[in-house]
């Protein structure tokens, strides 16, 4: 006769089971929820928690004041705007209170800030000169150092590829300088170029 052989479940195993079920049907209901989205594309999207990942639930706990969101008038779909508003509020007061004075007072404004320039370059060249290797050795320590870590879920896959994101760097430094000295250089040319003075003008 052929005898059943029953193996006892344990406790551990059945919280184990009843944890993958609830697994499946949280992603279940995840994914109809985004088929209904995708489904109406007059659909608002509202700012609310459960638009977050965990992990962003926990920084958000844990860090109550590190974002905050405002929902933009107007705007169908993603229209919201998230900052920090400690760290916007300080470089907005930083910004807006040196153009305030630069815009007051010129002339006051020029010389105070050239003899900032001309002490900076004065007593602190060295710093620049030394600091320039050593931040780079250790970008490089901490690319080989931690570079396995994954800044995400574990089966998060990354959004751009290592090409793109060279090129996004490489773009954001060649752009301070096109920004910048776009508009300083031509107004230095024009205020210093060999024929900005009137009369004759010679080689000798």
């Amino acid at each position: 006769a052929n005898s059943e052989i029953e193996i006892p479940i344990t406790t551990s195993d059945a919280f184990a089971e009843s944890r993958n079920k609830d697994k499946d049907s949280q992603e279940a209901e995840t994914e109809l929820a985004m088929k209904t989205d995708k489904a109406s594309p007059d659909h608002d999207v509202e700012s609310n928690e459960s638009d977050y990942s965990p992990v962003e639930k926990q920084v958000q706990k844990t860090y109550p004041l590190r974002e905050v969101s405002i929902k933009l008038p107007f705007c169908r779909g993603a229209g919201e705007l998230r900052f920090n508003p400690v760290s916007s509020f300080i470089g907005f007061v930083i910004l807006w209170g040196l153009t305030i004075y630069c815009m007051a007072d010129p002339i006051g404004a020029k010389a105070l800030l050239s003899q900032w320039f001309s002490d900076m370059s004065r007593y602190f060249t060295w710093l620049f000169i030394v600091a320039n290797p050593v931040l780079c050795g250790f970008i490089i320590w901490l690319a080989f150092r931690y570079g396995d870590i994954k800044l995400g879920e574990k089966d998060a896959e990354p959004e751009f590829s290592d090409a793109s994101y060279f090129a996004m760097i490489f773009s954001a430094g060649i752009g301070v300088g096109l920004f910048f000295y776009g508009v300083s250089e031509p107004l230095w040319h024009q205020a210093s170029h060999y024929y900005v003075n009137a009369g004759h003008h010679s080689q000798n």
